[in-house]
Parts: structure tokens; C-alpha cells; sequence
């Protein structure tokens, strides 16, 4: 899947207080192409996004000003106060699932080897790391089946091999985000 990163030049603080009230977080929001942004450690923001046509297209997109201008009126609509200018932009491509939840698990034959895979930003990541130490140092196994590499998704993977994986993917992505409404 195809994103958009820009970073913006340092921001003030009063405009860092209206974004984080309650102090900087890692923010994601619920979007089929969804935005992410977070502050960096010199108090610029670092956003990302697409749209669906970049987000699953087959070729990698090179529109870094249609996605500053895409990303600043995300910014602006949910923080009409805030006035950011962002200094660079550059796509860039992360690993996801079909059904957008990360990877996980225990390597069938060596006990000692686990992995995860597909957590598509640092939220995700995050949350992840903390599962999977958990996971290994004390036993916790709860969301196992969920992230299971075994699971099933909406479209498998022979109506994948028809499709295309983009297609598969924005379909799966759409049908588990709105089918159960």
C-alpha cells in the first residue's frame, strides 16, 4: 500500500497545545485511506495518507505537492486555528494485510522464533512490540487467533489471483469496514 509522509517546519507552541490539549500522541484516524500524524522530538509535525486511488494503485504515485495540499486540508478542517507549512513530502510504500490487522506469530517448527509483520505505522508498531513481548515473556496469547497469519479474509486468494492484490486489498479493506454497518 502506497502512503504520503510530509514534515512540517517546527510548530509553535500554542499551536502544539491546541493539536495535543493533553499532550503529543500518536494519532491515526478510522478513514478507508487513513491519516496519520505525530509530533516529532523538535516539535515539527510528521503526517501521512493517501487517497484510494494512490493508496491501492498498481504503479507507486510521485504527487508530493497534490499530497501537501490533500494532508493540509485534512489538518485544516480538524484544527481550523492551527496554520501549518510543511517542508517535505516523498511516498513511500507499507506492508498491510488483508483485513489491515498486523501478523503475528510462532514460527511452526522453531519455538524460539516469532514474528510480526504488517503494522502499517507507528501507532500499530507500537502496540504490537509491547503485545509481542508480552506475548513471549509472559504468556499472553489473547489476540493470537486474531492476528494469526492462518486467518481468513474476505477475499482469498484465488478471487486475488483474479483481481489483481490491489483490488483484493481495497476490497477487503472496504468490505470489513463498512459490511458490518
Amino acid at each position: 500500500m502506497q502512503t504520503f509522509l510530509a514534515i512540517s517546519e517546527c510548530l509553535g507552541s500554542s499551536d502544539i497545545d491546541r493539536m495535543f490539549p493533553r499532550g503529543p500522541l500518536m494519532v491515526w484516524d478510522t478513514d478507508l485511506t487513513y491519516k496519520y500524524f505525530r509530533l516529532t522530538g523538535d516539535g515539527r509535525l510528521l503526517i501521512g495518507g493517501g487517497t484510494l486511488l494512490s493508496t491501492y494503485s498498481r504503479r507507486e504515485q510521485h504527487r508530493p505537492q497534490q499530497a501537501v495540499r490533500r494532508l493540509t486540508n485534512y489538518l485544516a478542517r480538524r484544527f481550523p486555528d492551527v496554520r501549518v507549512k510543511f517542508i517535505a513530502c516523498w511516498p513511500g510504500l507499507i506492508g498491510i494485510s488483508k483485513d489491515f490487522a498486523p501478523v503475528v506469530g510462532c514460527h511452526p517448527d522453531y519455538s524460539s522464533v516469532h514474528y510480526a509483520g504488517g503494522a502499517a505505522g507507528l501507532p500499530w508498531a507500537a502496540a504490537l512490540g509491547r503485545y509481542l513481548a508480552e506475548n513471549v515473556l509472559d504468556g499472553r496469547h489473547d489476540v493470537d487467533a486474531l492476528l494469526a497469519v492462518q486467518r481468513r479474509f474476505p477475499i482469498g486468494p484465488h478471487m486475488q489471483a483474479v483481481l489483481g492484490a490491489p483490488t483484493a486489498f481495497a476490497l477487503s479493506h472496504g468490505i470489513l469496514k463498512f459490511g458490518s454497518k
